[in-house]
């Protein structure tokens, strides 16, 4: 059959989001041409993509997204011969190895999913909804011990988070749930790039449907959460940030942007006139200063925060609310619709404890 090469590179992207990157069971890191959907699954996202073949197989999801990058043919003729995946250009070709038999194991699991997510009980989603656990994933707790901390929360027309450290809340436009549910901060920080139009919430599954009808379902997490009121009960001085304080920020990328989104951590003090952000690793170390407002150069705080997240804020406000007695700040948008508090002047690693950090294999969320 023929497919339009860069249409089929856009469907294999979104899907890509549900891939394993890598299990004993072969087909999590599979795309599953069913027929009429593609399918992908990793214990944690399921994706349903109507996608017409005219062939079943699953296929190396590396493989075949690799090597349709490199063809150059806009219409490809794309066909199944026994067990190979043949797709043909003007001047390329490629044969790549296939399953033609589903994993039973596999497909127990998918198809119990899937009887949820054709329920026609979809409502419609806020339009503020990705924006708000874009904000909040930066939040949630990175340590497996935190348990439920690791988590976005949705309770009514809040999303929460927390990591003991920082606090982030925003109200939605409407209320979403009855109940406290509980999302993996990893599955929300992929959410923001899949355009959600209507959600389901199932009994172990979370179902989000897009106008194109893709249906992502997200594994829900059970347990309780914490109580984050309080955070922002308090009152103090307002002091608004330099506007080029995305500037500095920026300055730090080269170290960075190596990282994954959700660690990219730098140090902020704001002490003699000045706003300075840094970071340090084992290979450099960066620092970067902006003058503050005449007003505010006797002040002295430090904190941590991560940089995507503190330039999101920004598009928001550049106020921030401060309270030296209880060592805690706040930005809050105008409205108050969004609110993250941080602990002020936290422990600074040393780059001795950034290369030992470096050294650690990285925990997983056991999830």
């Amino acid at each position: 059959m023929k497919i339009n090469r860069e249409e089929m590179l856009k469907t294999l992207e979104v899907a890509q989001m549900a891939i394993a990157g890598s299990d004993h069971l072969e087909q999590l890191g599979h795309f599953i041409f069913e027929g009429d959907n593609l399918i992908t699954f990793n214990n944690r996202l399921l994706i349903y993509y109507p996608f017409k073949t005219d062939f079943q197989c699953s296929v190396s999801s590396e493989i075949l997204y690799k090597q349709l990058q490199k063809f150059d043919t806009p219409d490809i003729e794309v066909n199944l011969d026994g067990n190979r995946l043949k797709i043909k250009g003007t001047r390329e070709s490629a044969s790549l190895a296939v399953l033609t038999e589903k994993d039973s194991e596999l497909f127990n699991v998918i198809e119990t999913i899937r009887k949820e997510q054709l329920s026609d009980n979809y409502e419609l989603i806020p339009s503020d909804f990705a924006q708000a656990i874009d904000l909040c994933s930066f939040t949630a707790s990175k340590n497996a011990a935190d348990g439920t901390l690791c988590c976005v929360c949705v309770s009514g027309n809040e999303v929460m988070s927390t990591d003991n450290y920082r606090v982030t809340k925003f109200l939605l436009e409407k209320s979403m749930t009855k109940e406290d549910i509980l999302l993996d901060a990893r599955i929300a920080n992929e959410l923001k790039r899949f355009k959600m139009t209507s959600f389901l919430i199932g009994q172990n599954w979370l179902h989000f449907m897009n106008d194109a009808l893709v249906v992502l379902s997200a594994r829900r997490i059970f347990g309780d959460y914490m109580d984050i009121s309080s955070a922002f009960k308090f009152e103090g001085d307002k002091m608004k940030l330099p506007e080029n304080t995305n500037v500095v920020l920026d300055f730090l990328g080269v170290i960075l942007n190596k990282r994954q989104q959700l660690e990219r951590n730098a140090d902020i003090t704001l002490k003699d006139g000045l706003l300075t952000a840094s970071v340090e690793d084992p290979k450099a170390s960066l620092r970067k200063s902006v003058e503050l407002f005449p007003k505010y150069k006797d002040l002295d705080i430090a904190f941590r925060v991560n940089v995507d997240f503190l330039a999101s804020v920004l598009k928001h406000t550049r106020t921030m609310i401060y309270d030296l007695e209880s060592g805690r700040a706040m930005f809050q948008s105008k409205d108050k619709n969004f609110q993250h508090c941080i602990r002020l002047m936290p422990e600074i690693d040393t780059t001795e404890k950034a290369m030992a950090a470096a050294k650690k294999e990285e925990e997983d969320i056991p999830f």
